[in-house]
């Protein structure tokens, strides 16, 4: 229908409402997609716009009805950063109910997690997965090229800790006074005091020779501790329970357990 404004059939000049003829006003995109505008109109175009937003939303019970609202939308596109759950207690859940991968992130940059990861399934990782308070997997945690803790332990509460490839092997840092390997020489049949601050009272030293000095007089080689301080390694005489084996200046390899 076309409205001739020179004299239109039951304009009278006043607004436009859904009841009559009239001046109308339409609304910006952004008026229309805030839809709290009570007294402009809406264009077909900005309607599609309305309902695509509307079914993108998470599920909302309507009046009286205590089944959620299906959600339509698959695809959720931006230019710039996509926030969810900015505020409150409520949890974010992401691609629940699907059988699909959920890919989070993008092939450049990194993912950051500021609280903990669950997982009941695996967690496999192309690289190193770190900046991570803490990660608790139901199955396998992999990844292909490391995993490193920057700052707390990796425990294993049930399991073991296994090495389990030709060639790979258990690697401990030594040379500083609060590490747990190393070596060290007797002199007249004791180390005397070597310093490790981190030692405890109920640490394990295991000892053995590695270069056992010429004298075919060896004795028996026991250690004692120095909570936070210190360890001492001694040869003694087999037999005599106390007595120094003095002719005993072996060099000893030490590797040191810590008891839970």
């Amino acid at each position: 229908m076309t409205l001739n404004l020179r004299n239109p059939t039951g304009y009278n000049g006043q607004p436009g409402t859904q009841y009559k003829q009239g001046i109308v006003r339409f609304a910006t995109p952004t008026e229309a997609l805030a839809g709290t505008a009570t007294n402009v109109a809406v264009t077909p175009s900005d309607s599609q716009a309305i309902i695509a937003l509307n079914f993108a939303s998470p599920p909302v019970l309507g009046f009286g009805s205590t089944t959620p609202r299906p959600v339509h939308a698959t695809t959720l596109s931006a230019l710039g950063a996509v926030t969810l759950n900015t505020s409150g207690a409520a949890t974010t859940t992401i691609g629940t109910g699907g059988t699909g991968a959920v890919l989070i992130g993008n092939s450049t940059g990194n993912t950051a997690v500021t609280g903990d990861l669950s997982t009941t399934g695996n967690i496999d990782g192309g690289a190193a997965i770190s900046s991570i308070t803490s990660i608790t997997a139901g199955s396998t945690l992999i990844a292909t090229t490391s995993i490193t803790s920057l700052g707390g332990d990796i425990t294993a509460n049930v399991g073991n800790v296994v090495v389990n490839s030709a060639g790979k092997q258990l690697r401990v840092h030594g040379g500083a006074v609060t590490d747990f390997i190393g070596t060290a020489t007797l002199t007249s049949g004791t180390t005397g005091a070597i310093a490790n601050t981190n030692i405890a009272a109920t640490d394990r030293i295991f000892v053995q020779r590695v270069a056992a000095n010429a004298s075919t007089t060896l004795g028996e080689l026991s250690y004692t501790i120095s909570a936070g301080a210190s360890f001492t390694i001694t040869s003694l005489i087999l037999g005599t329970p106390g007595s120094t084996q003095t002719a005993d200046v072996s060099t000893v390899t030490y590797f040191i357990v810590r008891q839970l």
